[in-house]
């Protein structure tokens, strides 16, 4: 069902940000608000050339917004506000985006007409009888996929891919970052949060943009000797946090090349012995990346959340059924109370909800 209040906002906004808009260009943003940009997807490879040469072509002085809303989850991203190296993920995300929507065309025409009759109230700018004639023609068509208006096009350049609003938070991060690297060689960045929410395809992400290492927080949980009652009863206190410090905190303190062990809860021992080279960009990835001894190596840091009911489905997905009950009882539980006790998201530069 439309929800009549948020298409009139939409609509409204939309006006005020482009004055000079047409009754086409408002009938496509409904379009784009409501099936995204699955009628612009070939190739992926077509598609990611077809973006670079747009990319080349855009006016740099040209004043622009990051986004703007076009209702349903999605934005239009403006290419003029990126940075190089995000081109290719956007990309991805377009191609994605348009993986994943549907829409509805009954659900569509609704929107339209509630355009035509907020142009009957005079809400818009627009002749009633005019939009009456056009979205007859238009429904005749087949309501079909359209361009902007040659006006639209002359007055604003637009230059935008339309995707999920979900994948905003990631480019902002890869924004920052680009900032931080423009200030320094080597820059440290750690990502905590709740298992399942995305931390570890978030710091993958980075490291496909980045020359970075990416260091596990699991590979420091407590070894069994160290997990007595009263390690257990400290908030935050499952990660071998002592070992953290020395084997990690302390290398990058120092910049100095990084060695340390890698331990398995599986085989609850040491497997094998990790050595990095110094890089750019250090991930420090994992629950309890945040603790106070850590924090003063970090340049940025990310906190990352999902709901419960999100959590849960994916845990059963990734761990099965017995895991899912061990994560309910045991490891769920002791990871909230180290974000609570601790306050953890109050220390993070940036909070990320990655709920479905």
């Amino acid at each position: 069902m439309v929800k009549i209040n948020d298409i009139t906002k939409l609509l409204i906004n939309h006006i005020n940000q482009y004055p000079l808009v047409q009754i086409q260009d408002i009938v496509k943003f409904l379009y784009q608000g409501e099936f995204g940009p699955k009628h612009m997807i070939g190739t992926e490879n077509k598609s990611f050339q077809f973006l670079k040469d747009e990319y080349k072509s855009i006016d740099d002085c040209l004043e622009t917004i990051m986004s703007e809303n076009l209702g349903n989850d999605l934005v239009r991203l403006h290419l003029n506000s990126l940075d190089q190296n995000m081109i290719s993920l956007v990309n991805k995300f377009f191609i994605q985006t348009a993986h994943n929507m549907q829409g509805d065309i009954e659900v569509f025409k609704s929107k339209l007409r509630l355009f035509k009759d907020m142009c009957r109230d005079d809400a818009l700018p627009f002749h009633a009888l005019e939009v009456d004639n056009y979205l007859k023609r238009y429904q005749e068509e087949g309501y079909r996929a359209i361009h902007h208006s040659d006006i639209f096009k002359k007055s604003y350049h637009p230059s935008y891919r339309v995707i999920d609003n979900n994948y905003l938070s990631t480019l902002n991060i890869i924004k920052q970052i680009n900032h931080l690297l423009k200030q320094k060689e080597h820059i440290v960045i750690a990502i905590d949060g709740s298992c399942a929410s995305g931390k570890t395809t978030l710091a993958k992400t980075l490291s496909e943009i980045y020359e970075s290492n990416i260091i596990h927080m699991d590979d420091f949980y407590l070894p069994s000797e160290l997990r007595t009652k009263e390690r257990r009863s400290e908030a935050g206190g499952n990660i071998h946090y002592e070992r953290f410090f020395e084997e990690v905190i302390e290398a990058l303190r120092k910049h100095i090349p990084m060695i340390y062990r890698k331990f398995d809860c599986h085989t609850m021992g040491y497997i094998e012995t990790i050595a990095l080279k110094n890089k750019p960009v250090t991930i420090i990835e994992g629950s309890y990346s945040m603790r106070k001894e850590f924090r003063p190596v970090y340049d940025y840091s990310i906190f990352s959340t999902c709901d419960y009911d999100t959590q849960l489905k994916r845990i059963l997905k990734r761990n099965g059924e017995e895991c899912l009950q061990s994560f309910i009882s045991t490891w769920i539980p002791l990871e909230n109370r180290y974000f609570d006790t601790l306050n953890i998201q109050d220390y993070c530069d940036v909070i990320v909800d990655t709920s479905c």
